[in-house]
Protein backbone atom coordinates (compact mmCIF):
# COMPACT_ATOMS: atom_id res chain seq x y z
CA UNK A 1 0.00 0.00 0.00
CA UNK A 2 1.36 3.43 -0.94
CA UNK A 3 2.05 5.96 1.79
CA UNK A 4 -0.78 8.43 2.38
CA UNK A 5 -0.22 12.16 2.66
CA UNK A 6 -0.61 13.79 6.06
CA UNK A 7 -0.82 17.59 6.08
CA UNK A 8 0.37 19.16 9.34
CA UNK A 9 -0.93 22.72 9.85
CA UNK A 10 0.67 25.22 12.23
CA UNK A 11 0.63 29.03 12.53
CA UNK A 12 4.40 29.50 12.22
CA UNK A 13 7.70 27.65 12.28
CA UNK A 14 9.67 29.52 14.93
CA UNK A 15 10.99 27.24 17.69
CA UNK A 16 8.42 26.48 20.38
CA UNK A 17 6.84 23.47 22.03
CA UNK A 18 4.15 22.72 19.43
CA UNK A 19 6.55 23.42 16.58
CA UNK A 20 9.09 20.95 17.99
CA UNK A 21 6.36 18.32 18.37
CA UNK A 22 5.51 18.83 14.70
CA UNK A 23 9.22 18.47 13.81
CA UNK A 24 9.32 15.15 15.68
CA UNK A 25 6.29 13.91 13.73
CA UNK A 26 7.97 14.88 10.46
CA UNK A 27 11.04 12.91 11.50
CA UNK A 28 9.47 9.86 13.13
CA UNK A 29 6.13 9.01 11.51
CA UNK A 30 6.76 5.79 9.50
CA UNK A 31 7.72 6.78 5.94
CA UNK A 32 6.31 3.60 4.49
CA UNK A 33 2.83 4.58 5.78
CA UNK A 34 2.80 8.37 5.84
CA UNK A 35 4.16 11.17 3.66
CA UNK A 36 4.20 14.36 5.74
CA UNK A 37 3.80 17.88 4.39
CA UNK A 38 3.72 21.00 6.58
CA UNK A 39 1.42 23.96 5.88
CA UNK A 40 2.39 27.05 7.90
CA UNK A 41 0.26 30.18 7.94
CA UNK A 42 3.61 32.00 8.07
CA UNK A 43 6.30 29.65 6.79
CA UNK A 44 9.37 31.84 7.23
CA UNK A 45 10.43 30.54 10.67
CA UNK A 46 13.78 29.07 11.66
CA UNK A 47 12.43 25.51 11.69
CA UNK A 48 11.30 25.59 8.05
CA UNK A 49 14.70 24.52 6.74
CA UNK A 50 14.95 21.76 9.35
CA UNK A 51 11.59 20.42 8.15
CA UNK A 52 12.85 20.42 4.57
CA UNK A 53 16.13 18.76 5.59
CA UNK A 54 14.13 15.90 7.11
CA UNK A 55 12.53 15.44 3.71
CA UNK A 56 9.13 17.09 4.20
CA UNK A 57 7.78 19.87 2.01
CA UNK A 58 6.71 23.20 3.49
CA UNK A 59 3.69 25.06 2.12
CA UNK A 60 3.97 28.72 3.15
CA UNK A 61 0.48 30.25 3.13
CA UNK A 62 2.05 33.71 3.15
CA UNK A 63 0.04 35.16 6.03
CA UNK A 64 2.30 37.63 7.86
CA UNK A 65 -0.16 39.03 10.42
CA UNK A 66 -1.38 37.37 13.60
CA UNK A 67 -4.70 36.52 11.96
CA UNK A 68 -6.17 36.86 8.51
CA UNK A 69 -9.64 35.97 7.19
CA UNK A 70 -7.80 34.52 4.19
CA UNK A 71 -6.32 31.69 6.27
CA UNK A 72 -9.17 29.25 5.66
CA UNK A 73 -9.31 29.99 1.94
CA UNK A 74 -5.56 29.58 1.43
CA UNK A 75 -5.44 26.38 3.42
CA UNK A 76 -8.41 25.04 1.45
CA UNK A 77 -6.50 25.73 -1.78
CA UNK A 78 -3.56 23.68 -0.48
CA UNK A 79 -5.88 20.83 0.56
CA UNK A 80 -7.61 20.77 -2.83
CA UNK A 81 -4.28 20.78 -4.65
CA UNK A 82 -2.49 18.18 -2.53
CA UNK A 83 -5.49 15.97 -1.63
CA UNK A 84 -4.13 14.74 1.72
CA UNK A 85 -5.83 11.80 3.40
CA UNK A 86 -5.65 13.52 6.81
CA UNK A 87 -5.06 17.08 8.00
CA UNK A 88 -3.71 17.70 11.50
CA UNK A 89 -3.75 21.19 13.05
CA UNK A 90 -1.69 22.50 15.97
CA UNK A 91 -2.48 25.63 18.00
CA UNK A 92 -5.42 28.02 17.98
CA UNK A 93 -4.96 29.89 14.69
CA UNK A 94 -4.33 26.65 12.80
CA UNK A 95 -7.51 25.12 14.27
CA UNK A 96 -9.54 28.10 13.05
CA UNK A 97 -7.98 27.90 9.60
CA UNK A 98 -8.64 24.18 9.31
CA UNK A 99 -12.19 24.52 10.60
CA UNK A 100 -12.91 27.12 7.92
CA UNK A 101 -11.08 25.23 5.16
CA UNK A 102 -12.75 21.87 5.78
CA UNK A 103 -16.36 23.09 5.55
CA UNK A 104 -18.33 21.05 3.01
CA UNK A 105 -15.30 18.88 2.21
CA UNK A 106 -16.51 15.29 2.49
CA UNK A 107 -14.12 12.41 3.09
CA UNK A 108 -11.40 14.54 4.66
CA UNK A 109 -10.11 13.24 8.01
CA UNK A 110 -9.18 16.07 10.39
CA UNK A 111 -7.42 16.15 13.76
CA UNK A 112 -6.79 19.13 16.07
CA UNK A 113 -4.19 18.95 18.83
CA UNK A 114 -4.56 21.34 21.76
CA UNK A 115 -1.18 22.02 23.38
CA UNK A 116 -2.26 23.88 26.53
CA UNK A 117 -5.17 24.52 28.86
CA UNK A 118 -6.00 27.92 27.41
CA UNK A 119 -8.12 29.76 30.03
CA UNK A 120 -9.51 32.38 27.62
CA UNK A 121 -13.24 31.81 27.34
CA UNK A 122 -13.58 33.52 23.96
CA UNK A 123 -10.74 31.38 22.51
CA UNK A 124 -12.38 28.18 23.76
CA UNK A 125 -15.68 29.26 22.18
CA UNK A 126 -14.06 29.78 18.78
CA UNK A 127 -12.13 26.53 19.07
CA UNK A 128 -15.32 24.58 19.87
CA UNK A 129 -16.91 25.96 16.71
CA UNK A 130 -13.83 25.27 14.58
CA UNK A 131 -13.39 21.67 15.75
CA UNK A 132 -16.97 20.48 16.09
CA UNK A 133 -16.90 18.58 12.79
CA UNK A 134 -13.33 17.30 13.11
CA UNK A 135 -12.67 13.58 13.28
CA UNK A 136 -10.85 13.83 16.62
CA UNK A 137 -9.33 16.29 19.07
CA UNK A 138 -6.18 15.34 20.94
CA UNK A 139 -4.82 16.86 24.12
CA UNK A 140 -1.15 16.71 25.10
CA UNK A 141 -1.98 15.72 28.68
CA UNK A 142 -4.93 14.40 30.65
CA UNK A 143 -5.16 17.79 32.34
CA UNK A 144 -5.71 19.51 29.00
CA UNK A 145 -8.29 16.87 28.08
CA UNK A 146 -10.20 17.50 31.33
CA UNK A 147 -9.98 21.25 30.69
CA UNK A 148 -11.50 20.90 27.22
CA UNK A 149 -14.30 18.63 28.44
CA UNK A 150 -15.08 21.04 31.28
CA UNK A 151 -15.51 23.76 28.66
CA UNK A 152 -18.00 21.93 26.50
CA UNK A 153 -15.95 19.68 24.22
CA UNK A 154 -17.56 16.22 23.94
CA UNK A 155 -15.71 13.69 26.11
CA UNK A 156 -15.89 10.91 23.52
CA UNK A 157 -14.28 13.19 20.95
CA UNK A 158 -11.18 14.19 22.95
CA UNK A 159 -8.31 11.83 23.70
CA UNK A 160 -4.87 12.24 25.19
CA UNK A 161 -1.69 11.84 23.16
CA UNK A 162 1.15 12.88 25.47
CA UNK A 163 4.15 14.86 24.26
CA UNK A 164 7.54 13.21 23.94
CA UNK A 165 11.19 14.23 23.53
CA UNK A 166 14.42 12.87 22.07
CA UNK A 167 16.41 11.66 25.09
CA UNK A 168 19.43 10.65 23.01
CA UNK A 169 19.73 14.20 21.70
CA UNK A 170 19.70 15.53 25.24
CA UNK A 171 22.35 13.04 26.36
CA UNK A 172 24.68 14.32 23.64
CA UNK A 173 24.59 17.91 24.96
CA UNK A 174 27.26 19.18 27.35
CA UNK A 175 26.31 21.62 30.13
CA UNK A 176 26.80 25.29 29.27
CA UNK A 177 29.96 26.69 30.87
CA UNK A 178 28.90 28.65 33.92
CA UNK A 179 31.40 31.47 33.37
CA UNK A 180 29.97 31.98 29.88
CA UNK A 181 26.55 32.47 31.49
CA UNK A 182 27.89 35.21 33.74
CA UNK A 183 27.87 33.04 36.86
CA UNK A 184 30.52 33.57 39.54
CA UNK A 185 32.64 30.81 41.04
CA UNK A 186 30.74 28.84 43.66
CA UNK A 187 27.27 29.94 42.55
CA UNK A 188 24.27 27.71 43.12
CA UNK A 189 22.02 27.90 40.09
CA UNK A 190 18.29 27.75 39.42
CA UNK A 191 17.05 27.80 35.83
CA UNK A 192 13.82 29.00 34.23
CA UNK A 193 13.24 28.38 30.52
CA UNK A 194 10.09 29.61 28.78
CA UNK A 195 8.32 32.54 27.21
CA UNK A 196 8.34 35.61 29.43
CA UNK A 197 4.57 35.77 29.70
CA UNK A 198 2.07 35.80 32.55
CA UNK A 199 1.26 32.14 31.93
CA UNK A 200 4.77 30.96 32.77
CA UNK A 201 4.83 32.59 36.22
CA UNK A 202 8.29 34.14 36.21
CA UNK A 203 6.97 36.85 38.55
CA UNK A 204 6.17 34.15 41.13
CA UNK A 205 9.70 32.75 40.81
CA UNK A 206 11.25 36.19 41.23
CA UNK A 207 9.19 36.68 44.41
CA UNK A 208 10.53 33.35 45.69
CA UNK A 209 14.07 34.41 44.77
CA UNK A 210 13.71 37.60 46.82
CA UNK A 211 13.09 35.43 49.87
CA UNK A 212 15.78 32.87 49.08
CA UNK A 213 18.73 35.16 48.41
CA UNK A 214 18.39 36.61 51.91
CA UNK A 215 19.51 33.25 53.33
CA UNK A 216 21.32 31.88 50.27
CA UNK A 217 23.35 34.74 48.74
CA UNK A 218 25.20 32.32 46.46
CA UNK A 219 21.97 31.52 44.57
CA UNK A 220 21.66 32.77 40.97
CA UNK A 221 18.80 32.43 38.50
CA UNK A 222 19.17 31.82 34.76
CA UNK A 223 16.19 33.03 32.69
CA UNK A 224 16.11 31.88 29.06
CA UNK A 225 13.24 32.69 26.73
CA UNK A 226 11.61 35.18 24.38
CA UNK A 227 9.89 38.24 25.79
CA UNK A 228 10.52 41.47 27.62
CA UNK A 229 12.64 40.95 30.76
CA UNK A 230 11.19 42.25 33.98
CA UNK A 231 12.92 45.26 35.46
CA UNK A 232 14.54 44.34 38.78
CA UNK A 233 15.38 47.29 40.98
CA UNK A 234 16.63 45.55 44.12
CA UNK A 235 20.46 45.45 43.92
CA UNK A 236 20.62 42.20 45.90
CA UNK A 237 18.45 40.44 43.33
CA UNK A 238 19.43 42.32 40.17
CA UNK A 239 22.95 40.90 40.04
CA UNK A 240 21.69 37.37 40.69
CA UNK A 241 19.13 37.14 37.87
CA UNK A 242 20.64 36.59 34.42
CA UNK A 243 18.33 37.23 31.44
CA UNK A 244 19.81 35.20 28.60
CA UNK A 245 17.20 35.87 25.93
CA UNK A 246 16.18 33.08 23.59
CA UNK A 247 18.67 30.20 23.48
CA UNK A 248 18.62 27.48 20.84
CA UNK A 249 20.27 24.88 23.05
CA UNK A 250 17.92 24.53 26.00
CA UNK A 251 19.37 21.27 27.41
CA UNK A 252 22.77 22.94 27.85
CA UNK A 253 21.16 25.61 30.05
CA UNK A 254 19.21 23.02 32.04
CA UNK A 255 22.31 20.91 32.63
CA UNK A 256 24.14 23.93 34.08
CA UNK A 257 21.53 24.25 36.85
CA UNK A 258 21.26 22.73 40.32
CA UNK A 259 17.46 22.98 40.14
CA UNK A 260 15.02 23.69 37.29
CA UNK A 261 11.89 25.65 38.18
CA UNK A 262 8.58 25.70 36.26
CA UNK A 263 6.20 28.08 38.08
CA UNK A 264 3.47 28.07 35.38
CA UNK A 265 -0.07 29.21 36.10
CA UNK A 266 -1.38 26.78 33.48
CA UNK A 267 0.24 24.40 31.03
CA UNK A 268 -0.19 21.63 28.50
CA UNK A 269 2.77 19.31 28.86
CA UNK A 270 5.94 21.39 28.82
CA UNK A 271 8.82 20.09 26.72
CA UNK A 272 11.17 22.00 29.04
CA UNK A 273 9.85 19.88 31.91
CA UNK A 274 10.50 16.66 30.00
CA UNK A 275 13.93 17.86 28.87
CA UNK A 276 14.94 18.75 32.43
CA UNK A 277 13.78 15.37 33.69
CA UNK A 278 15.62 13.57 30.87
CA UNK A 279 18.74 15.54 31.79
CA UNK A 280 18.42 14.20 35.37
CA UNK A 281 17.85 17.67 36.82
CA UNK A 282 15.74 17.98 39.98
CA UNK A 283 12.60 19.93 39.13
CA UNK A 284 10.25 22.13 41.13
CA UNK A 285 6.98 22.68 39.26
CA UNK A 286 3.49 23.92 39.94
CA UNK A 287 0.76 21.30 40.15
CA UNK A 288 -1.02 22.25 36.95
CA UNK A 289 -1.97 20.37 33.77
CA UNK A 290 0.73 17.99 32.60
CA UNK A 291 3.25 18.81 35.31
CA UNK A 292 1.15 17.19 38.01
CA UNK A 293 0.77 14.08 35.83
CA UNK A 294 4.42 13.56 34.94
CA UNK A 295 5.96 14.34 38.33
CA UNK A 296 5.33 12.13 41.32
CA UNK A 297 5.77 14.57 44.20
CA UNK A 298 8.81 13.75 46.30
CA UNK A 299 9.85 10.93 43.97
CA UNK A 300 10.61 12.38 40.52
CA UNK A 301 10.36 16.06 41.39
CA UNK A 302 8.59 18.46 43.73
CA UNK A 303 5.14 19.94 43.14
CA UNK A 304 3.81 23.16 44.67
CA UNK A 305 0.57 25.11 44.27
CA UNK A 306 0.55 27.84 41.61
CA UNK A 307 0.70 31.47 42.76
CA UNK A 308 2.61 30.54 45.95
CA UNK A 309 6.13 32.06 46.14
CA UNK A 310 6.70 30.78 49.69
CA UNK A 311 5.98 27.16 48.74
CA UNK A 312 8.06 27.51 45.57
CA UNK A 313 11.02 28.87 47.52
CA UNK A 314 10.74 26.19 50.21
CA UNK A 315 10.79 23.44 47.59
CA UNK A 316 13.83 24.98 45.87
CA UNK A 317 15.62 25.21 49.22
CA UNK A 318 14.84 21.57 49.99
CA UNK A 319 16.70 20.52 46.85
CA UNK A 320 19.56 23.01 47.24
CA UNK A 321 20.19 21.90 50.81
CA UNK A 322 20.25 18.14 50.07
CA UNK A 323 22.36 17.15 47.06
CA UNK A 324 21.63 13.44 47.50
CA UNK A 325 17.89 14.10 47.44
CA UNK A 326 18.30 16.17 44.28
CA UNK A 327 20.20 13.35 42.60
CA UNK A 328 17.49 10.87 43.61
CA UNK A 329 14.80 13.08 42.08
CA UNK A 330 16.82 13.48 38.89
CA UNK A 331 17.39 9.75 38.39
CA UNK A 332 13.73 8.93 39.00
CA UNK A 333 12.73 11.70 36.59
CA UNK A 334 14.91 10.24 33.86
CA UNK A 335 13.33 6.81 34.29
CA UNK A 336 9.84 8.34 34.04
CA UNK A 337 10.63 10.03 30.73
CA UNK A 338 12.19 6.87 29.29
CA UNK A 339 9.11 4.85 30.26
CA UNK A 340 6.40 7.11 28.87
CA UNK A 341 7.52 10.39 27.28
CA UNK A 342 9.94 9.75 24.41
CA UNK A 343 9.37 11.18 20.96
CA UNK A 344 9.24 7.69 19.44
CA UNK A 345 6.42 6.65 21.76
CA UNK A 346 4.55 9.86 20.93
CA UNK A 347 4.94 9.38 17.18
CA UNK A 348 3.73 5.77 17.49
CA UNK A 349 0.60 7.00 19.30
CA UNK A 350 -0.18 9.50 16.56
CA UNK A 351 0.47 6.90 13.86
CA UNK A 352 -1.99 4.54 15.55
CA UNK A 353 -4.57 7.34 15.76
CA UNK A 354 -4.14 8.19 12.07
CA UNK A 355 -4.58 4.51 11.14
CA UNK A 356 -7.73 4.26 13.24
CA UNK A 357 -9.31 7.40 11.77
CA UNK A 358 -8.40 6.54 8.18
CA UNK A 359 -9.81 3.03 8.56
CA UNK A 360 -13.24 4.54 9.30
CA UNK A 361 -13.58 5.95 5.79
CA UNK A 362 -12.35 2.91 3.84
Amino acid sequence: MAAVEILQVIPELDPGGAELILLSLCRLLPRERFRVTVAALDGRGALAERVRTIGCEVEDLGLRSSWSPAAGRRLREVILRRRPALVHSHLFRAHLALGAAAKKMSGLVTVATEHQADPRGWALWFMRRATRRMSAITAVSDGVRRHLIAHGFPADHVRTVANGINVEEIDAVAPAARHELGLPEGARVAAFVGRLTQQKGLDILLAAMRQLVAVRPELHLLVAGRGQPEKIDEPRLADRVHFLGWRGNVPAILKAADVVVLPSRWEGLSLVLLEAMAARRPVVATQVEGQGEVIEDGVSGLLVPPEDPAALGAAMERILSDAAFGRHLGEAARRKVEQSYTDRKMAARYAALYDELLARIQ
